[in-house]
Parts: C-alpha cells; sequence; structure tokens
C-alpha cells in the first residue's frame, strides 16, 4: 500500500547497505538506484525463509542491489534468527535466486545435510592454501586418542565374553 513499486528485474550481485558509502549510486556501476519492494531470501538457524520489503536499492543500469540488512533483520518473527540475506525470490527463476556476489566477493550457498540452506558463504573464504590443512589441537588429539582406546578396549572385552 505503499509509493514504493516492486522490483521485478534480474538482481545477480549484493551489497550491504552498511558496507556501501551510498545508497544512491551502484557500487559496481555508478549508476543511479531506486527503493523498491523486493521478496528478499533471508537464512535463519532453522531454514530459508522470504520477507517481502522495502529494502533493496536496485540499480538502473545493472543487476545489483543494495539491502538493508537491519531492515529484515527487524522484520524477522517468531523464533527465527536472522543471519543474512541469500538472495532474491522471484517466480521468474532466470531473474531471482541466490546473489553470485556479496558485497563483490563471489558466493557459495551452503547447504546442509537436510537440504535446508543455511547461509551464503564466500568462495575465497572456503580456499586454503595447500600445505596449510587445519591440524587440530594437542589436546583434541588426545581426547579422540583416548576414545578410541576406550573403545577398542571394549571391543576386546565384549569378545572374551562371548
Amino acid at each position: 500500500m505503499s509509493d514504493v513499486p516492486a522490483h521485478n528485474d534480474k538482481v545477480e550481485h549484493g551489497y550491504s547497505l552498511a558496507k556501501v558509502v551510498n545508497s544512491a549510486k551502484c557500487p559496481r556501476c555508478s549508476g543511479p538506484t531506486e527503493l523498491r519492494y523486493a521478496e528478499f531470501i533471508y537464512a535463519t538457524q532453522k531454514s530459508p525463509r522470504v520477507m517481502a520489503a522495502p529494502a533493496g536499492y536496485f540499480c538502473a543500469r545493472c543487476p545489483t542491489v543494495i539491502i538493508d540488512e537491519d531492515l529484515l533483520r527487524q522484520g524477522v518473527t517468531g523464533n527465527f534468527v536472522y543471519h543474512s540475506v541469500i538472495g532474491i525470490e522471484c517466480e521468474d527463476k532466470e531473474k531471482g535466486g541466490p546473489f553470485k556476489t556479496w558485497n563483490g566477493r563471489e558466493t557459495v550457498v551452503y547447504i546442509d545435510e537436510v537440504e535446508n540452506t543455511m547461509r551464503l558463504l564466500m568462495k575465497d573464504e572456503l580456499a586454503r592454501p595447500l600445505g596449510h590443512a587445519s591440524t587440530p589441537s594437542t589436546q583434541k588429539s588426545q581426547k579422540a586418542a583416548r576414545r578410541r582406546e576406550i573403545a577398542r578396549q571394549s571391543r576386546k572385552q565384549n569378545r572374551r565374553k562371548r
């Protein structure tokens, strides 16, 4: 019922309003932006959800949006906790979906074991240089070794009882 029009064009790139200097200017092409309603897909601790809100400043020249995440966060209801915005929901699947980039960085949609989208991750955060794999702490290694030893002894005792 507001004077804010709905957005229905393609969107591939998203930026957080908190990371942008000026919401009136696109961070990718410097084109003008316009505040519009859209259905924003966002991640929660349980499952992805969709919220229709006038929270996006959409570029008139390229498929980019600047999103007021504080506005989305305030609109979350129930027992849900806002994690991050993932993309735009649109009837035309070619126009909507997860963002290809977020704040100028390539993204990957993380999906948990029960196929609930959990959040948007940055590709450069996933890449690890070779030879720098994380190693467990000594304390964790010792605990794991102790658990394996106890399990081995239990199996040995169980075989004797048969």
